[in-house]
């Protein structure tokens, strides 16, 4: 891909990279064509801190969405369905309900709530919202949380970049 990154963390923009961390970011081209992109961009050392909590706090989230839907699925089939196929009414009446407990904790904020519990305090001047630094705002186009990162980004790589 030949991309030239700046040396400050792409996370907060602001402190000197001490390493770097793999993100791998997708963009979906049409219904069932996705263009991924795996980038190893730098980090600095209280953001790659919090990253690893936040990654960690979004798949225990993830976990605690689909336990909440299975018992609530089960209760569901329990009390109101006939038991003519259990794992399959089960099965079906869960995927329901996970749909639609994500979609209600993601409205209301409770997803974020949640991860901000586990996680604590976010490093200073780290500007996402997730645990990557940026998102594709297209196919070949990438938008930093970070102004002052995604400034320099743009500097260096105006082709792929949108504003």
């Amino acid at each position: 891909m030949g991309l030239l990154l700046p040396d400050i963390c792409a996370w907060c923009g602001t402190r000197e990279k001490k390493g770097s961390y793999g993100v791998e970011l997708s963009f979906r081209v049409a219904p069932r064509v996705k263009r991924t992109w795996n980038l190893s961009l730098p980090i600095c050392d209280p953001c790659r801190d919090f990253v690893y909590e936040k990654v960690d706090a979004e798949r225990k989230t993830n976990i605690l969405t689909g336990v909440i839907s299975a018992v609530i699925a089960l209760l569901i089939v329990v009390f109101f369905l006939e038991y003519k196929s259990f794992l399959v009414t089960v099965g079906v009446t869960w995927l329901i309900t996970f749909l639609i407990t994500a979609i209600v904790m993601s409205v209301t904020g409770l997803t974020r709530k949640i991860e901000d519990r586990m996680t604590g305090p976010r490093p200073e001047g780290y500007a996402s919202k997730s645990s990557d630094p940026c998102t594709m705002v297209g196919p070949e186009h990438l938008s930093f949380h970070h102004e002052e990162y995604h400034r320099q980004f743009a500097n260096r790589n105006p082709s792929h970049v949108k504003w």
